[in-house]
């Protein structure tokens, strides 16, 4: 294991409150200055529904590089209500771990 990996995540979200069946688009980042190994990612949208990309189970030797990665989605919620979105990203190979959160309401 190396040491800390520096790892950030943004959520970006448009539009924040729409209408049953309308798209929302999600734009999320993950960065990490010294990676050891793939950028993943998990994406609840709180309707019970999720994303995740498939990582590729590498690590490097060494105190790691810069990486990151941007993945854009567009998500419908059938029914009305508030939805909180999750998403947890992570480096492979370390314990590096981070959250962000969104509201979407959905009227």
């Amino acid at each position: 294991m190396v040491g800390p990996v520096d790892l950030t995540i943004s959520l970006k979200v448009s539009p924040k409150r729409v209408a049953p069946d309308a798209a929302v688009t999600f734009r999320l980042r993950l960065a990490a200055t010294h990676a050891v190994g793939a950028l993943g990612y998990v994406l609840s949208f709180g309707d019970g529904t999720s994303r995740a990309n498939q990582i590729p189970m590498y690590c490097m030797a060494g105190s790691g590089v810069s990486e990151h990665d941007t993945w854009r989605f567009t998500h419908s919620y059938r029914r009305a209500g508030i939805y909180t979105v999750v998403a947890t990203g992570r480096v492979n190979c370390s314990r590096a771990r981070v959250v962000a959160r969104a509201t979407i309401v959905v009227s």
